[in-house]
């Protein structure tokens, strides 16, 4: 119980669309391929994505000193 609780803490701090990437990689074991078919981009914008989505729960659990990479809505980049 105490895994899905952290799991749901880690949702509601990083955003539905960071949880979801990093879910299907990494939870799932989804490629690249996959995860840019998934959100219509390239590889290169996915591996950007993806990044920014892991960074997210990496400052959410307190595992790294800087800030998490928000995702620029219009074109789907990280940014710093």
């Amino acid at each position: 119980m105490a895994a899905g609780f952290e799991l749901r803490s880690a949702y509601l701090a990083v955003g539905e669309r960071n949880y979801g990437i990093a879910r299907f990689v990494a939870g799932e074991g989804h490629s690249l391929r996959e995860l840019s078919k998934k959100i219509k981009c390239s590889r290169r914008t996915a591996c950007k994505v993806l990044r920014a989505a892991l960074d997210a729960l990496v400052q959410h659990w307190g595992l790294s000193n800087g800030p998490a990479r928000d995702l620029d809505e219009d074109d789907g980049r990280a940014k710093h």
